[in-house]
């Protein structure tokens, strides 16, 4: 009996330390940013449409709100593997500052500008290394 009290402890102190973690997250986007161009839902939708061209595109270069280093992970071969928990990091997606597909001689950049815009609005933009998805402006 002890010990469940004691777990529920530990998970109420997790909740509390998360929830801190989110409001001090929120605050710092409000104070870097004016303008969210994506949710969770079009993040999810987006990773999503890019899984459907793991053969020929499948990394992705990201920086957080709250870095200013850009990391690399890779894109999710499964569609329905991609969910609200795609990311081992960042946690949230929600701190994603912009998201980049890198070019490369085999890229299918155009192929998924095309997807994207057919699926609805993504704030694209054509970089030097890639295309780019931006998160905050």
């Amino acid at each position: 009996m002890i010990g469940s009290f004691s777990n529920l402890s530990k998970i109420r102190a997790i909740r509390e330390k998360q929830s801190k973690q989110y409001q001090r997250c929120d605050q710092l986007i409000r104070r870097k940013f004016s303008v969210s161009n994506m949710s969770d839902s079009k993040w999810i939708r987006l990773l999503r449409i890019a899984s459907q061209l793991y053969s020929d595109i499948n990394t992705i270069d990201f920086k957080l709100v709250n870095s200013e280093d850009v990391r690399r992970t890779f894109v999710e071969e499964f569609e329905e593997h991609v969910d609200e928990q795609f990311f081992r990091e960042p946690i949230l997606y929600k701190e994603i500052e912009w998201l980049e597909f890198p070019d490369s001689e085999n890229s299918k950049l155009d192929v998924l500008r095309l997807k994207l815009k057919e699926k609805g609005h993504f704030p694209l933009l054509d970089t030097s290394s890639g295309l780019r998805v931006i998160g905050y402006e």
